[in-house]
């Protein structure tokens, strides 16, 4: 019988552009997600997917799942270690400014 991972590590960082979603990083398991948006401000957010698959309710902060989200944050940072994650963002331009705009005919 093969051993499957229990959780791992994903990063978005396509921003800003195509859905707009600030950088982060996170750990899934089967059951909960606890993503860590690490630019200004830093925030946090945890979902119990079982209960909650869309993502509505954030658990994060909730003094029942103070436990859980300690355990998660250290399994991020210890999966970014496994992975020789060192990766630190840096916008290809300026978080907030204009958006270039490509359209075919130049204007």
């Amino acid at each position: 019988m093969t051993d499957w991972r229990k959780d791992w590590l994903y990063e978005y960082y396509e921003y800003p552009g195509f859905e707009n979603v600030r950088p982060h990083r996170g750990v899934r398991t089967e059951r909960y997600k606890l993503i860590h948006f690490f630019l200004d401000p830093e925030e946090f957010e945890l979902y119990d997917l079982t209960q909650d698959p869309n993502e509505d309710r954030n658990l994060y902060g909730q003094a029942e799942y103070q436990a859980l989200t300690l355990q998660l944050k250290a399994r991020l940072d210890a999966l970014r270690r496994e992975t020789n994650d060192n990766y630190q963002y840096k916008p290809s331009r300026p978080l907030g400014g204009p958006h270039i705009h490509w359209s075919p005919n130049g204007s």
